[in-house]
């Protein structure tokens, strides 16, 4: 009853998520330092393994690199709302260059977590609870689904498909996606709901793109870029699930999800959303 109480006040779901794990779990080792990873450590591992560290702290500096790409998304939207050309020109270029940023700190996952360690020491910890569901005891009788922690789960992967007009439609992932939002905690949701409620950058540049060609080399830019991020997840995801698993054509993620079907399907909506073909 404590967790669920305390979920309830927080706006989330009673699990440990994406958020849990990763957005508030950090803390600075020199407190006027920045967000490098040689400058960060977990407030509270599950075992406390150098690799579980690493796989929390790669992610929480992927979304510190990502804060700094949030005024852009927002500045991008503005600029459409304004028709000012120049103003979003120089904000997708922001974006895709900050989405490269993201890909190469995701990269740095191999440094220092173990493919191995990570599957049977800390994948446990956030997985999901799929039927028959869990029971929370002096809450109801009934037992409930849960997804677990969740990449799905990150608003700032949410808020770059909302802000570029990447809309996700097939069966294995729109659903799952929307579901996703619960997880967040609602100030994130919120924001990446006004996000897909603002300008429509990708309409904007398509009744544009003849007149000003320029800027649908800059979208197709950060969609080559937000492809590229999401194969290299897709690669981490086969290597360090897929391949440990003794059922791999069936490996799930940790939301729940049949890993490969869904995170190609996100990869190639990605990918069909650039204006060239």
């Amino acid at each position: 009853m404590p967790l669920w109480q305390v979920a309830e006040q927080v706006g989330r779901k009673p699990i440990i998520s994406h958020a849990s794990n990763v957005l508030y779990n950090w803390r600075r080792i020199d407190p006027h330092g920045g967000l490098d990873l040689d400058n960060l450590a977990t407030l509270q591992p599950f075992l406390g393994s150098s690799d579980e560290a690493w796989f929390v702290l790669v992610t929480v500096a992927i979304e510190a690199r990502g804060a700094a790409l949030l005024p852009s998304l927002v500045g991008a939207q503005d600029a459409v709302a304004m028709s000012d050309v120049s103003k979003l020109g120089e904000a997708l270029v922001r974006i895709a260059t900050g989405i490269g940023c993201l890909s190469t700190t995701l990269m740095r996952m191999y440094d220092k977590c173990d493919p191995h360690v990570f599957f049977h020491r800390v994948r446990p910890f956030l997985a999901a609870w799929p039927a028959p569901g869990v029971i929370y005891e002096g809450v109801s009788e009934t037992p409930m689904l849960i997804a677990g922690g969740s990449a799905g789960q990150s608003s700032l992967v949410q808020s770059l498909d909302a802000a570029l007009g990447v809309r996700h439609t097939h069966p294995d992932t729109t659903g799952f996606l929307a579901e996703m939002r619960g997880y967040m905690p609602p100030k994130h949701r919120a924001f990446v709901e006004a996000l897909e409620r603002g300008p429509d950058v990708r309409a904007f540049l398509l009744a544009h793109r003849s007149s000003v060609p320029t800027l649908a080399d800059a979208y197709d830019g950060c969609i080559a870029a937000l492809t590229d991020f999401r194969r290299k997840h897709m690669e981490i995801a086969v290597r360090y699930i897929t391949k440990q698993s003794s059922a791999s054509a069936d490996a799930v993620g940790t939301g729940g999800t049949p890993l490969a079907r869904f995170l190609g399907a996100t990869k190639e909506e990605t990918r069909r959303h650039g204006l060239t073909p």
